[in-house]
């Protein structure tokens, strides 16, 4: 008992340095990532477009913030959505259920064409609509499902953030008959991009390992 109990005061020391310590990780990752949108904002256009030529925007993938994405408190269809929104790069939702009639009672089975064409089937209910969640709580329980969610790239938004330009560099942009929008776009593609190299898991990138 008492050296359970010195052990327990030994690591109520430490946690809080620890977490003082986490703390300051994350500060100075917010930090960065604050720099780094300032510094893409005042990047001389020429420069802009000669490093959209390479690779050298997905090196900034690392300081974007909203990696990994948990389930915790979220209703299983929405915490569906939220993983095929992050895990696809196809705009529309492929996903779908198919239905099984017990009697009494109702199966549905999950159906995710972009997710290696998998299969989740749910347990017998009452209703449609819990037939629905009980497949969906079997897809969010699987191991290989757990794994990506917490490789998930940040959400697009996250990005556009990252890699929005100043006005003055749209209006640069346009008098050299560019559209902002367009070279946006390919900003966001190529930090995007970097996150494949930490690590990251999407359907493509799936497919092509």
């Amino acid at each position: 008992m008492f050296q359970d109990s010195g052990r327990s005061k030994r690591q109520k020391t430490t946690a809080a340095p620890f977490q003082s310590s986490l703390a300051r990780n994350a500060a100075v990752k917010e930090e960065s990532e604050d720099l780094l949108r300032k510094k893409i904002k005042d990047e001389d256009v020429e420069q802009l477009l000669e490093k959209l030529s390479t690779e050298e925007y997905a090196k900034l993938a690392k300081y974007v913030t909203g990696r990994g994405m948990k389930f915790d408190g979220k209703a299983p269809k929405d915490a569906l959505g939220s993983w095929h929104g992050c895990y696809t790069t196809a705009e529309d939702i492929d996903y779908y259920f198919e239905y099984e009639d017990r009697n009494p009672g109702i199966i549905a089975t999950l159906v995710m064409p972009s997710y290696f064409n998998r299969r989740f089937t749910g347990k017998t209910t009452r209703t449609k609509s819990e037939a629905e969640n009980s497949a969906c709580r079997v897809f969010l329980e699987d191991a290989d499902v757990l794994d990506a969610a917490a490789k998930l790239p940040p959400p697009m938004e996250s990005i556009r953030k990252f890699t929005s330009l100043s006005a003055e560099q749209k209006k640069i942009l346009r008098e050299k008959g560019l559209d902002p929008l367009d070279i946006h776009r390919q900003l966001q593609q190529s930090v995007y991009m970097g996150f494949r190299e930490l690590g990251c898991r999407n359907d493509r990138w799936d497919e092509a390992s």
